[in-house]
């Protein structure tokens, strides 16, 4: 996905003898200021809960998806007067300043930010539900419900139905529909969707709960009665709870539900993580199924076995990179009986990266053994967006191993194979600031050197005008496009001189200098080349 806040580096290869001149032009708007990054986003119907300080204020959005009455409260044990509510429209105007007690605000449709502080340590619970959404007589018409609404239906004759929107999350939630019938009447209430068929009867629970990232489902409340009414609310969890590195936790599937999922948070690279599962005795095996993903939704372990099995439990996840990522533990057979189990993430984080100054050398040994695989880990200060930067490296050609640069510990945005790669990687740095070097040993036992050069910003290239320069035969010149305006059109027309090899490719990079599906090339072996794409909108 092509982010409206991208910058895109711009390569060009001349494959000839001999210098030329490349001139090349740019057909698209001028950029615009990118906009702040917005502050913890939370969902409507979520319990946010986090400790507060004097000394740090939090500041939190979320969307209103329409105009109604939205119901702010601390649900936790906070003393009254020691938490101030701020509340913020669009616009930056001020709607409330006052303490954090249960309060009703009517809100137009749209982002709003809160600004919670406290007088005294506490911990905040934070639930803010909103008058919003309506069911529907009319299967054919269904009303709209959303996370965090709260629906009062009076004189009901018969099924009512609603849309239930669940914006998309990269983790899995618990969602759950409560639904308060007047005293002394019953309904069945069903929900419908992509992942999720599940019917209840009010007679038995007031709750219906099922796992979602996100979707539309069909919400169908039917009463026993002829005439009655009640109260429908959705709530949502929210991010799952935090699993912390070499602590143990203990935990349960509930008899009603198929699942439960983490969260961890490395602040380190981890070259392994062990992910382990005990405590599952149970009468008969159970098949369950491990899965972990990043924050992005990609997977990077997905794992089954039968609680039988031995070892019962042990997972192993490679190249763990600072950031956040979901774990999620699911019994695959139906059964009517919870299924206790303790889980453990452990592992040692490489050794503490070791700053490399601009233009500076440092010499490293490097030993590849039977029983680990070194890594050593780098890091250098880039002072200026737009810098080139060279990571070359003076060894042996013969030895076996592999150089990545990124922005967190670990990350392999550059990269460079050795021995059959080149020795040096070269990039345009999307932003300023630290990047990391990470040297993996594949086998033998040899010493290096690394280098880091920050040379000046390559050029920008001009918005809807020319820009000229020159490039020697197979080598690669480098400019800069920052793009940030979404649903634009953009071109790029390289031209060279008659019976030249000129080759034009792009490379998307976000504003974290993390790489976007923008990957595109020009035809090779001609002398003027053309590459075109439409940005996308903002994510």
């Amino acid at each position: 996905m092509f982010s409206a806040s991208v910058r895109l580096i711009i390569y060009l290869s001349l494959l000839s003898l001999g210098l030329t001149r490349v001139t090349g032009a740019l057909y698209a708007a001028a950029p615009s200021p990118q906009d702040a990054r917005p502050a913890i986003q939370i969902m409507l119907g979520e319990n946010f809960a986090q400790t507060l300080t004097p000394e740090q204020p939090l500041v939190l959005t979320f969307d209103a998806p329409e105009e109604g009455d939205y119901q702010f409260q601390d649900t936790g044990t906070t003393p009254d007067g020691a938490t101030t509510l701020v509340v913020r429209d669009v616009a930056g105007e001020t709607l409330y300043d006052g303490p954090l007690v249960p309060t009703e605000l009517r809100l137009a449709a749209g982002n709003h930010q809160l600004m919670i502080s406290a007088a005294q340590e506490v911990q905040l619970a934070l639930l803010i539900m909103g008058q919003i959404g309506e069911l529907s007589p009319d299967a054919t018409v269904p009303g709209v419900l959303f996370a965090g609404g709260i629906v009062e239906a009076q004189n009901v004759e018969g099924a009512l139905v609603g849309s239930l929107i669940i914006p998309q999350t990269p983790y899995a939630q618990e969602i759950s529909l409560n639904i308060v019938p007047a005293t002394g009447e019953s309904y069945l209430t069903s929900v419908q969707g992509a992942d999720v068929n599940a019917v209840i009867s009010t007679d038995e629970t007031n709750q219906l709960r099922f796992i979602s990232r996100g979707g539309l489902y069909q919400v169908i409340v039917q009463p026993d009665s002829p005439v009655t009414s009640f109260t429908l609310a959705t709530q949502v969890s929210g991010p799952p709870p935090l699993l912390p590195i070499d602590a143990p936790v203990t935990g349960v599937i509930p008899a009603d539900a198929s699942s439960v999922a983490w969260r961890f948070e490395p602040e380190r690279f981890y070259p392994t993580l062990s992910i382990q599962l005990n405590g599952l005795d149970v009468s008969a095996p159970v098949n369950l199924e491990v899965h972990v993903e990043d924050e992005q939704g990609v997977t990077l372990y997905k794992q089954r076995y039968a609680t039988g099995s031995e070892p019962q439990g042990t997972n192993l996840l490679e190249q763990i990179t600072p950031g956040r990522y979901f774990l999620t533990l699911t019994r695959l057979d139906e059964t009517d009986t919870e299924l206790p189990f303790e889980l453990a993430l452990t592992g040692a984080p490489a050794p503490e990266s070791i700053p490399i100054e601009n233009g500076g050398e440092i010499q490293g040994d490097i030993a590849v053994t039977e029983a680990a695989a070194p890594i050593q880990l780098y890091r250098f200060n880039v002072e200026q967006t737009g810098a080139l930067i060279t990571v070359s490296r003076t060894d042996s050609a013969e030895n076996d191993y592999v150089l990545n640069v990124g922005r967190k510990e670990g990350e392999s945005l550059w990269r460079a194979a050795l021995p059959l790669g080149a020795p040096t990687i070269q990039f345009v740095a999307p932003e300023a600031g630290p990047y990391y070097v990470t040297l993996l040993g594949s086998q033998g036992v040899f010493s290096y050197t690394l280098q880091v050069l920050e040379s000046a910003p390559v050029p920008q290239i001009n918005v809807n005008g020319l820009t000229w320069g020159d490039v020697a035969a197979g080598d690669v010149t480098f400019f800069r496009l920052p793009l940030v305006d979404a649903q634009r059109w953009v071109t790029l027309l390289l031209a060279g001189s008659n019976r030249t090899e000129l080759d034009l490719s792009i490379n998307g990079y976000d504003e974290t200098g993390k790489p976007v599906e923008v990957r595109l090339a020009s035809t090779p072996q001609s002398s003027t080349e053309v590459v075109s794409l439409i940005t996308d909108g903002p994510r």
